[in-house]
């Protein structure tokens, strides 16, 4: 799967390196040695699970317009990020709590964050302040439905900083000339060139017409990277990882608000599920807040008894799993068509034991002593999954059952950043907060 040369392909693609693409942007592993070929199988999920997200129809065939869609213009960030993609850029103040179900974003700490262009485009006849103008105007989207401020400094270092590059520049994404990749971002956190924002200097960037580029558009969506969020899967969203084209009155889809609300205007409260009954825990962690717990029925309407795990996704988003059905909420609400069937017999995402949100936005499911990455894209788990929890999460004992594993009378408290255990755990359960199922439900 090196270069395309059959299926309903033309001569024109047959330079179009598909393997290639799979590995930059997340479907499929990236393979060390020239001679490592991947299965048959993953080749199809690849082919499927990119089908899926960008609105094509799913056949797992190679075919003319899943190969022209590829060759389209987009960003340059992963669709799928993999455990190497955030490890080295990670950063979070969080420890993992009790919680079967929460928002965990990778996101800056604060509420107003500061950037500054180091270099503007060398090909394009645009201004600087016609640069400025674009970010400033891209910047806005997000402040105007979140509580994000942004400020421009001119010396200094900033949590953003943008510039214009070509082809290898080192920062390991390098661009590939005019079309293909435009522009890609790094994710909020503490390394050197977090929150960064490349723009590839080969692209006919412009301004207000819909010849080219345009700058606005495309920085908007790489700024939305720079502050946590990753690509969507709903088509007319923003954050969609294929560029658009020009529109003077484009928005941020309700999709993008609500990924950004997610990240920055939570209520920070924690919460967790035990049989039938919700706690909402205080502040302090030791104890309820007024009136829970709560028959989850009373919040959920129709939501499964005894649901084998429950989280929340980064746009907010409740997903409840039981055995081989998926229930989704919106704002509290069963949204139309759920609950659904995990299809296949066989598949890792049936009988659910846990799931977390993590700190980069992805959400992780447990079973048995394997994990996977949980995508409702995806039929599924991607190229790579299950794997041992072992293999991620460092002294975790097996069938975990939340963030905390509640059983042999013990619990462990994890570290977000590095993956393992906290030194002295696991230790009794006999912290009072931990006896969630002696308190009556109101």
């Amino acid at each position: 799967m090196n270069t395309i040369i059959c299926l309903a392909v033309g001569v024109t693609d047959f330079h179009f390196n598909v393997k290639a693409f799979f590995e930059k942007f997340g479907y499929l592993e990236e393979k060390t040695s020239s001679g490592q070929q991947h299965s048959p199988a993953d080749r199809e999920k690849a082919i499927r699970n990119f089908q899926q997200l960008v609105g094509l129809p799913v056949t797992g065939i190679l075919d003319r317009k899943t190969v022209k869609k590829m060759q389209a213009p987009r960003c340059g960030n992963k669709d799928i990020l993999r455990d190497k993609d955030t490890a080295a850029r990670t950063k979070s103040s969080n420890l993992l709590k009790p919680a079967e179900f929460k928002t965990l974003g990778l996101k800056w700490p604060k509420t107003e964050v500061s950037w500054k262009v180091i270099g503007y485009t060398r090909t394009n006849p645009l201004s600087q302040s016609q640069h400025r103008r674009a970010f400033i105007n891209a910047f806005n989207k997000w402040s105007s439905v979140s509580p994000l401020r942004f400020r421009e400094v001119a010396s200094g270092d900033a949590d953003i900083i943008i510039d214009f590059k070509r082809y290898d520049h080192g920062d390991g994404s390098p661009f590939d000339g005019r079309s293909g990749t435009l522009a890609h971002a790094f994710f909020p956190g503490t390394s050197a060139i977090s929150g960064d924002t490349h723009f590839d200097d080969d692209e006919k960037w412009t301004m207000g017409t819909s010849e080219g580029t345009n700058l606005e558009i495309v920085a908007a969506h790489e700024f939305g990277h720079a502050l946590g969020l990753s690509h969507s899967s709903t088509p007319e969203a923003l954050m969609a990882p294929y560029y658009q084209g020009y529109d003077p009155n484009y928005k941020l889809h309700n999709d993008d608000i609500r990924g950004i609300q997610s990240l920055y205007a939570r209520d920070g409260s924690m919460y967790a599920t035990r049989k039938e009954l919700i706690y909402k825990f205080n502040r302090n962690g030791i104890g309820f807040e007024r009136g829970f717990p709560k028959k989850t029925r009373k919040i959920y309407k129709r939501a499964p008894k005894n649901a084998g795990a429950a989280v929340k996704d980064r746009y907010g988003r409740v997903y409840m799993f039981k055995g081989n059905k998926i229930f989704r909420y919106t704002d509290y609400q069963l949204d139309q068509g759920y609950p659904k069937r995990i299809p296949g017999k066989n598949n890792f995402y049936r009988t659910i034991q846990a799931a977390i949100t993590w700190y980069d936005g992805r959400t992780y499911v447990f079973k048995g002593d394997k994990y996977s990455i949980w995508d409702e894209r995806y039929i599924n788990p991607p190229s790579g999954y299950p794997r041992p929890i072992s293999s991620f999460w460092g002294g975790i004992p097996v069938n975990v059952e939340a963030a905390i594993r509640w059983g042999s009378n013990t619990y462990f408290k994890f570290d977000d950043r590095y993956r393992r255990k906290y030194a002295g755990y696991p230790k009794p359960k006999a912290a009072p907060w931990l006896g969630c199922g002696r308190t009556t439900p109101k």
